[in-house]
């Protein structure tokens, strides 16, 4: 199982807010997202997030200025990367793209929220050894721009 977990604000060494995770289900090839409502989660929501072609490997989730949960992941039968944008904070609705179409991306992802609220992700390209940064240009994540590729030495 492929598991990202994500706090729903600011903290310091000690929890304050609910807990969102987002993990790969193998057995149905989908992408859940997993929302704690208390801190000890004994009150949860379990939503399936995605389950278009084996999508879920490999999950990053974080949360976006709205304080909904933001997730990008692997499409293993696309080989591409996609985010799921979850319109609230228990993902029972969200939106999912293709961000980076072919090559075997979306591995070893590494996600930050600018002070615009747009998102920036480091991510693995398998198939090349590169890393890659995409520069999301909106919150809403419609284009993106993939910036020059790291080579592995």
């Amino acid at each position: 199982m492929f598991t990202a977990i994500k706090f729903t604000a600011s903290y310091s060494s000690v929890v304050t807010r609910a807990i969102s995770m987002g993990y790969y289900v193998s057995a149905s090839d989908s992408l859940k997202v997993l929302h704690c409502s208390t801190l000890e989660c004994t009150a949860s929501t379990n939503t399936v997030a995605d389950n278009t072609s084996a999508s879920g490997q490999w999950p990053t989730i974080i949360a976006g200025n709205d304080g909904n949960p933001l997730v990008f992941f692997e499409d293993r039968n696309k080989t591409t990367l996609r985010m799921v944008k979850c319109l609230d904070v228990s993902c029972t609705t969200s939106l999912s793209k293709i961000l980076v179409p072919g090559g075997v991306v979306g591995r070893n992802n590494v996600v930050a929220i600018r002070s615009d609220g747009t998102p920036v992700v480091l991510y693995e390209r398998v198939d090349v050894q590169e890393l890659n940064l995409l520069s999301c240009a909106n919150r809403s994540v419609s284009h993106a721009v993939v910036d020059t590729p790291f080579k592995r030495l």
